[in-house]
């Protein structure tokens, strides 16, 4: 029976017996079946280097019977070839990742969380469930990347970061001996198109923002105030309890343990702001309540940073602000605001905790709206 009518069998056939092919190149070769696939791969073994005829037939046929012993007795040069855990199932890979990161931030975990979810939904739906991790390979890498792209509808922004995930998480596997390469390691990042966040929110929307929240949600009215004077991001402010406030300082303590940059630092308290967090009555709280918490008032229960967005995205459809200004546009807008007030960058850069004053110049360039005085005055003749 020819090799070929093997072949057509192959998921009843584990493995065709080695044979010697003689000629110009002369070569062992034999079929078994690739674990990740469950399909008859070819090996070949050249056996050119015996110069006489009469030695390398002999040598090689004595190959041919002791691969022949082997393979007859279940052995596959794939599971030698591959790390430990290669026949794995992807899902129990995956559950072994995400115990593995469980110590992460919340926010960190949020997001492994929700791309994991994604991914497996993928797997679900085109591949079986009990699909092993060598058998994901790049084309199911590319088929992947095209689902996110394609059928969720991402912007280039989302699927850079998919992309960014995904090779975190199967060079993780490598690390921990679940494969030998990431199929998603030459995938290409797409072009990323700007940031679609207005950064300076003009003097006419501040003010109609405040006109608005300060007697309906006053306390939210705060959280802006917080955002845009302290320059606090949205988690950061999550974890903001009544000890950090020292309103006779003016100063706010930022746990680093809270902070992107895990950096503990002081923010300023400025005297047009401080009014606004007396009025919240502080000093009769508990000092380990938090300032904002799932009621947007001082309590117990630290608020979800969502319900942030989801109140920030009901105040833009009230007041009919565009998508463009969210509620990080308080934030860079504060620092545009200090760079036109005449703060130094890097005074700028440590009160906003960014990681370089490289950084911080991004906004310079957006806070320099007129001419400066100085290279007028000063700047010398030709």
């Amino acid at each position: 029976m020819s090799e070929n009518h093997y072949k057509n069998y192959a998921p009843f056939v584990d493995y065709i017996p080695a044979k010697l092919h003689e000629g110009k190149n002369w070569y062992i070769s034999f079929y078994i079946k690739h674990p990740a696939d469950n399909k008859l791969v070819r090996k070949r073994i050249k056996v050119n280097r015996i110069k006489s005829i009469i030695e390398r037939r002999k040598f090689a046929l004595k190959l041919v019977h002791r691969i022949n012993i082997k393979l007859a007795e279940g052995w596959n040069p794939y599971y030698e070839e591959e790390p430990r855990n290669a026949l794995f199932k992807l899902s129990d890979a995956l559950g072994a990742f995400t115990r593995d990161k469980r110590g992460l931030r919340h926010d960190s975990t949020r997001s492994y969380n929700s791309y994991i979810k994604i991914f497996s939904q993928f797997i679900l739906e085109d591949f079986e469930s009990n699909i092993t991790v060598i058998s994901f390979r790049k084309n199911h890498a590319l088929q992947f990347m095209d689902y996110v792209y394609n059928k969720r509808n991402v912007s280039s922004n989302t699927y850079n970061n998919y992309l960014r995930f995904m090779k975190t998480l199967f060079n993780w596997f490598i690390d921990h001996n679940y494969c030998k390469e990431s199929p998603f390691k030459d995938i290409k990042r797409k072009t990323r198109t700007e940031k679609q966040r207005i950064m300076d929110i003009d003097n006419y929307t501040r003010d109609k923002i405040r006109k608005y929240l300060i007697d309906r949600h006053y306390e939210f009215y705060v959280m802006v105030l917080v955002a845009f004077h302290c320059l606090l991001r949205p988690r950061e402010i999550t974890f903001m309890k009544v000890k950090d406030v020292n309103l006779e300082a003016q100063a706010i303590f930022i746990d680093g343990r809270n902070a992107k940059n895990h950096n503990d630092r002081i923010s300023t308290i400025p005297d047009t702001m401080a009014p606004y967090l007396e009025k919240l009555n502080l000093s009769e709280h508990n000092k380990e309540h938090y300032v904002f918490s799932d009621k947007f008032k001082v309590g117990s229960k630290r608020i979800d940073p969502r319900l942030i967005s989801k109140r920030w995205s009901k105040l833009r459809e009230e007041i009919g602000l565009p998508m463009e200004i969210q509620f990080y546009s308080l934030r860079d807008s504060g620092i545009i605001q200090l760079l036109k007030d005449g703060i130094s960058p890097k005074e700028v850069m440590e009160l906003a905790d960014h990681s370089s004053l490289e950084i911080t110049n991004k906004y310079v360039k957006k806070a320099r709206v007129e001419a400066s005085e100085v290279i007028k005055k000063k700047s010398s003749g030709f």
